[in-house]
C-alpha cells in the first residue's frame, strides 16, 4: 500500500500569522504600549478556521493487535472459496500484502488493520483466474473478503467479521507455502512472512486525536465531502453507511498506461472504509487521476484519525500529523 502524499504544501499558503504586539509594565504594574490578546482560558471554546496550520503528532510507540495476522493462515467459512484455501498476511519492508491461493493461480491485493478493524483493497492477480473457457475475462468472486471490516481472536486462531459482526470467514494457522502448480511453481519458495522491526514499525498503533478534538461518529462520517482550503480541488469522497467509500469527479482523468503486473487490477466502484474518527481504516484505490491528490491521498490509506471541527473533518495520519481538511460541498460553495 503506497504511502500518500502529504498535502501540507497544499494548505500551508493559507496559514495566516497573527503578530501580536508587546505589552510592557511599569513599576506599579500598570502597562503601557500596544495591549496583548488574553489567552483564551481552558474553559473557552475557540472555533476550528482553516487559517490554523496543520497540526503535528508523534508516533504512539506501541504495536497493533493486528501483527498476531501475520503469516499463513487456512480459509474456511467462507462463501466462494473451499474450506482449506490458504491465504498469506505480511507486511514485508512495509508493504503491506495478502495473498490468497486459489486453484487457478495466486489473487492478491493491499490490506490494513488496527486493534480491531481490517480491511482489504482491490484484487488483482494471475491471468488464469480471470478468464474464463469461451474467452471472456472477468473478476474474479471474493465477496467474503470485501465485506470484511473486523478481526476477532478466537481459538488459536482468528474469525474475520462484517460490519455488524457477523462471521464471514475464519482463519486457522497453516504450517506454510502452498505445494508447487503448473500455473505458478514459484508459489512453493515464498517464505514465511517476516517480523522484523520493520514490520512492527509498520503496524503501529495510531496516536489519539490531540486533546480537545472529538472524534467523528460514523455518522458523522456519512455522505460527501470536498477538500476544505484548496482552491481549484474537484475531487470528493462519500462514505456510505455500509462500509464504503467512493471518489467522483476526479475518476475522469486519464489514467497512466498500466504496467503487465496491474492489467488485471479490478477498479472498483467503491472500496471498503471501516470504523470512525477514533480508529478509522480505508482500503486504497488502485489508481487515481493527477486532480484526485487533495482528497484521494491522504484519505485512502494514511487517514487514521478524524476529529469533527466546527463543520471540518481534521484528518490525521498514524502519527497524529494532521494530513487535510474536508467540507460539506454546499460549505464550499457558499
Amino acid at each position: 500500500m503506497r504511502a500518500a502524499r502529504s498535502v501540507a504544501a497544499g494548505v500551508a499558503g493559507l496559514v495566516v500569522l497573527a503578530l501580536v504586539a508587546g505589552c510592557t509594565a511599569d513599576a506599579n504594574g500598570a502597562s503601557s504600549g500596544s495591549v496583548a490578546t488574553p489567552s483564551p482560558s481552558a474553559t473557552e471554546v475557540v472555533p476550528f478556521s482553516l487559517d490554523q496550520p496543520l497540526l503535528v503528532g508523534a508516533p504512539s510507540g506501541k504495536v497493533s493487535d493486528s501483527i498476531g495476522l501475520i503469516g499463513y493462515w487456512k480459509v474456511t467459512e467462507a462463501l466462494g472459496d473451499k474450506d482449506g484455501t490458504l491465504l498469506r498476511l505480511s507486511a514485508d519492508g512495509g508493504t503491506q500484502t495478502l495473498m490468497l491461493f486459489r486453484g487457478c493461480g495466486v489473487l492478491s491485493t493491499s490490506w490494513a488493520a488496527s486493534d480491531v478493524h481490517f480491511v482489504a483493497g482491490a484484487i488483482g492477480g494471475d491471468q488464469s483466474c480471470f478468464l474464463h473457457g469461451d474467452g471472456a475475462s472477468t473478476a474474479p468472486e471474493v465477496s467474503w473478503l470485501a465485506s470484511v471490516r473486523k478481526f476477532r481472536g478466537a481459538n488459536g486462531g482468528w474469525d474475520l467479521l462484517d460490519s455488524f459482526d457477523n462471521q464471514v470467514a475464519r482463519l486457522d494457522k497453516a504450517a506454510g507455502p502452498p505445494a508447487a502448480t503448473a500455473n505458478d511453481p514459484a508459489v512453493a519458495l515464498l517464505p514465511e512472512p517476516a517480523l522484523d522491526a520493520t514490520v512492527r514499525q509498520t503496524l503501529r498503533v495510531a496516536t489519539p486525536l490531540p486533546t480537545g478534538l472529538v472524534a467523528a461518529t460514523r455518522k458523522d462520517l456519512s455522505g460527501t465531502w470536498v477538500p476544505a482550503g484548496m482552491p481549484g480541488a474537484t475531487a470528493s469522497i462519500t462514505f456510505d453507511t455500509s462500509g464504503v467509500y467512493a471518489l467522483s469527479d476526479c475518476l475522469r482523468s486519464p489514467e497512466p498506461t498500466p504496467t503487465p503486473a496491474a492489467e488485471n487490477l479490478v477498479q472498483p466502484d467503491g472500496l471498503p472504509w471501516a470504523g470512525d474518527g477514533s480508529d478509522f481504516l480505508a482500503s486504497a484505490y488502485p489508481s487515481s487521476g493527477a486532480d484526485c491528490a487533495p482528497v484521494w491521498d491522504p484519505v485512502e490509506s494514511s487517514t487514521r484519525t478524524i476529529a469533527l471541527d466546527n463543520g471540518y473533518l481534521r484528518l490525521f495520519d498514524i502519527d497524529g500529523n494532521e494530513l487535510a481538511r474536508l467540507q460539506r460541498p454546499a460549505a464550499a460553495g457558499a
